[in-house]
């Protein structure tokens, strides 16, 4: 594993989890404006067995939780591009 973390690191210029974790939330804010389902159904799906984990890390990288996040307009341009890469 870490031979292969440096590897994707060295050719893509992001540590793999971090990347592992900007495509999560990605795919959460896609689920969370373009379907109705429950948050811990999306939580479900992305591999959390934690709702409360989720929306700790959902409101970390995107300032929201999953909730006011799918109450926004989708053309909120703070909720859509805050940055999510981490040190």
């Amino acid at each position: 594993p870490k031979y292969l973390s440096r590897l994707f690191k060295e050719k893509t210029g992001a540590g793999f989890n971090d990347t592992r974790l900007e495509i999560k939330i990605r795919m959460a804010r896609k689920l969370l404006t373009s379907s109705v389902l429950p948050i811990h159904e999306i939580a479900d799906k992305l591999g959390y067995k934690n709702m409360e984990s989720f929306i700790r890390i959902f409101k970390k990288m995107t300032g929201h939780t999953p909730a006011a996040y799918r109450s926004t307009p989708q053309g909120t341009s703070r909720a859509r591009s805050r940055s999510v890469h981490h040190s």
